[in-house]
């Protein structure tokens, strides 16, 4: 009887590279488990056809050609999901930590310019067959919530090379934690503005420039060029005051808190531009409520890591990092 592979049996594990590309010599695979909640992790390869002319109708030869790695995961966000964002993912990384009252840790985290690489795995157990991404760098990192009590976190990446490969046997271990949503959210808080937020998405980009030399189907290496970290928050209209600051050109702070249990995270954007880019006067829909989009440019600031930060994190937990770092 043939055997055929479920998603139920899948997983999805991950750990960083020592060198770009190259598989880790020591397996220490971190398994996403309650990280992942949807993915597309693809592949492409350009096919390159003859155009000679041979006196005949149709093609007479196809060759490969370049290599593409790319890819999407898509999470719910949790005290684990934050770890891989900030460590593998490599979109932060500079990070202090401090040990709080009741035994647990708290980590600072800000910008910092070397990304990391990692390795990816697929594995279908079901019919002994696993997929390998090689030298994944994340390029953006997307995160949203909404007033209906949705999370998601989303992460774009771009790769090296890829390999198909049967019987995977590789150690792994699982950091679990329970997923936070809307209802958790603690604090959303701007200075001087006090108004009902339904909505704030913002994206971290390392903006990765993919560079190909003559030779290899492979990219040869990816430059990382200026990063951003953007956004927009949708507020119930009440009053001005993010207008106005547009208007003065005024900078400020956005804070973005979830609290769950014994886990903290909290997003800051320390130096707030808000962009004229985009419709920023009250809108009324068919059901007569009222709100107005900011759209926002998070700019670097001195004092937060070594050079500078344009996003903060902090986390709270009752995992030592420093000890969960070592494991993977």
């Amino acid at each position: 009887m043939a055997k055929y592979a479920s998603g139920a049996n899948a997983q999805l594990l991950i750990q960083k590279e020592d060198t770009w590309g190259v598989k880790p010599s020591t397996p220490k695979m971190l398994k996403m488990t309650n990280i992942v909640a949807g993915e597309s992790l693809g592949v492409t390869i350009e096919s390159k056809q003859s155009n000679a002319i041979t006196g005949k109708r149709g093609i007479q030869e196809v060759r490969n050609g370049m290599e593409t790695v790319s890819g999407q995961l898509s999470g719910e966000v949790s005290a684990s999901s934050i770890k891989l964002l900030i460590d593998l993912y490599g979109t932060l990384g500079e990070y202090v930590q401090t040990t709080e009252a009741g035994g647990l840790f708290k980590k600072v985290f800000t910008r910092k310019s070397e990304i990391p690489s990692f390795y990816l795995e697929k594995n279908f157990p079901d019919v002994d067959v696993f997929t390998q991404q090689f030298g994944l760098l994340y390029n953006t990192t997307t995160i949203a919530a909404d007033a209906d009590g949705d999370i998601s976190i989303t992460n774009e990446y771009i790769g090296k090379s890829h390999a198909v490969q049967d019987s995977a046997t590789e150690e792994s271990i699982t950091d679990i934690n329970e997923f936070m949503t809307g209802i958790d959210v603690d604090l959303l808080s701007e200075a001087g503005v006090a108004s009902c937020y339904s909505n704030i998405n913002f994206s971290i980009t390392n903006d990765l420039d993919p560079r190909r030399c003559l030779g290899p189907a492979t990219i040869t290496s990816a430059a990382v060029k200026k990063g951003s970290v953007s956004g927009s928050v949708t507020l119930t209209f009440s009053n001005m005051s993010f207008y106005d600051k547009w208007l003065d050109e005024e900078e400020t702070t956005i804070r973005f808190r979830l609290k769950r249990k014994l886990n903290t995270v909290e997003f800051m954007f320390p130096r707030v531009r808000i962009s004229g880019s985009e419709n920023l006067l009250p809108v009324i829909d068919s059901d007569g409520i009222i709100t107005v989009t900011y759209p926002f440019l998070s700019l670097t600031k001195s004092g937060y890591g070594s050079n500078g930060s344009d996003i903060v994190v902090t986390v709270i937990s009752d995992v030592d990092f420093d000890s969960f770092l070592s494991a993977v």
